[in-house]
């Protein structure tokens, strides 16, 4: 059970990092094409940026200059083929590994956590403590003798 809960984890990570670095790819595809079609400004560029999340924004703002060409973006649309394929799969084997995991039961739950007593004391116990005007007294008793008569 627990083999199969840590692969199902396992895989929804994989396919998370998958689905991120798809979304980034398809935004650096866009923003090389954004930046080749004509000279930009600054102001142009944070506005594209706006629409994306901040950790793409991050990867998108540090792409350098050697990035932004032709070459590049026939790279990334190679990748953004692969990555789609590769998050297709991803998916097929998630859900594969998720009903194998949610139709096999917990053995944990089978043994069960019983509760023994340990001759514990309740120390909020207040059998030994009376009111008068206003003052808690505490008779003197000790609470280790009450519990060793009790079990006698």
């Amino acid at each position: 059970w627990q083999k199969l809960r840590l692969r199902y984890k396992h895989t929804e990570w994989e396919k998370n990092t998958l689905k991120f670095e798809l979304e980034f790819s398809e935004a650096k595809q866009l923003f090389i094409d954004f930046i080749l079609t004509k000279k930009r400004t600054n102001v142009e560029i944070d506005a594209f940026l706006k629409s994306y999340t901040k950790q793409v924004k991050v990867k998108l703002e540090s792409l350098t200059a050697r990035k932004f060409t032709k070459d590049e973006l026939a790279i990334t649309k190679i990748l953004i083929k692969e990555l789609t394929i590769n998050l297709d799969g991803k998916l097929k084997e998630l859900n594969v590994v998720r009903k194998k995991f949610e139709n096999t039961e917990d053995p944990t739950l089978e043994r069960g956590i019983s509760s023994k007593n340990t001759g514990a004391i309740n120390l909020f116990d207040t059998d030994d403590i009376e009111e008068v005007d206003g003052i808690l007294i505490w008779d003197g008793a000790d609470a280790f003798d009450k519990e060793k008569i009790e079990d006698d």
